[in-house]
């Protein structure tokens, strides 16, 4: 009995270790993944999408943020993005990835 609740045990903490590492890619991975193609590797907004978009896209590093520079803020412009500037992440990325990605976002500023 206790060999079979070991092994629910940890087919369940591994299932849900699985689940959870999405929710826990970094916010530099995400950047790269979901932001660099316009605001550039650097944050600098010369991505390689950049000479082909109306709207230069914001250099993150010097740029002021349009909502503020707090963490909420830029969440908040990650999940509902800025019209036709910028898509909407929350569709697509977890509250934890938002996160983490917003960090990321503002520690561009502190590099």
């Amino acid at each position: 009995m206790r060999l079979l609740f070991r092994a629910a045990l940890a087919f369940t903490i591994g299932w849900q270790l699985a689940n959870c590492s999405k929710a826990k890619a970094s916010g530099a991975s995400l950047f790269k993944d979901n932001c660099s193609g316009c605001h550039g590797e650097s944050g600098a907004g010369d991505g390689p999408a950049a000479p082909y978009m109306g709207v230069k896209p914001r250099n993150l590093v010097k740029d002021p943020f349009i909502q503020g520079d707090s963490v909420a803020a830029i969440s908040s412009t990650i999940s509902g993005g800025l019209g036709a500037y910028m898509p909407a992440f929350g569709s697509k990325l977890t509250d934890p990835e938002i996160d983490s990605l917003a960090k990321y976002v503002r520690g561009l500023r502190e590099k």
